[in-house]
């Protein structure tokens, strides 16, 4: 099974205690304060708890009626800002400043109406990202290659020292 986040395997232990305080009711108001309500009562019924969702993959999120990948990439993500109470590392502007300098402003459009942060990026897996990013109608596999390969890098050598003081249930996503 591949979890939709790359980095839970490192951080199982310490998720999964924190997801074990999620009942079904509520992760669906989790999910409502995301702005996906339209899945919430789904999740309810079929008595999604925390450490459910924490080890969803793409088959159980399709199961549950959650057919995008870009709704899965942000129910898991925001999810796992919730349970941190983490803020936005890589912001919006900071992924525009990457776009910029590999000449992909085209896609900053596209990435600021869809809610993709740099965060999104280096914390999900490349393949679902691929999937994301075809799916919002970046279609060149070059580009989505550099997006998904190259911003890992230049986080590192432009890493940011402001921190967003959004937390995941106060991002608003499509």
């Amino acid at each position: 099974m591949t979890h939709i986040l790359s980095h839970l395997v490192d951080n199982r232990l310490d998720l999964q205690t924190l997801a074990g305080n999620f009942d079904a009711d509520r992760v669906a108001d989790v999910l409502d304060s995301m702005e996906f309500s339209n899945y919430a009562e789904t999740f309810r019924n079929e008595d999604i708890t925390g450490e459910v969702l924490l080890n969803a993959d793409s088959e159980m999120f399709s199961e549950l009626g959650v057919k995008s990948a870009l709704h899965q990439m942000k129910i898991s993500q925001l999810f796992i800002r919730e349970l941190h109470g983490t803020t936005l590392k890589y912001s919006r502007s900071h992924l525009n400043q990457f776009l910029r300098k590999n000449n992909l402003e085209e896609h900053i459009s596209t990435m600021e109406e869809n809610g993709i942060d740099g965060d999104m990026i280096l914390e999900v897996e490349n393949e679902l990202m691929e999937n994301v990013l075809k799916e919002v109608g970046i279609t060149s596999t070059e580009d989505i290659t550099t997006i998904c390969s190259k911003y890992k890098s230049f986080v590192s050598l432009y890493p940011t020292n402001t921190k967003s003081s959004i937390t995941g249930s106060q991002l608003h996503y499509c």
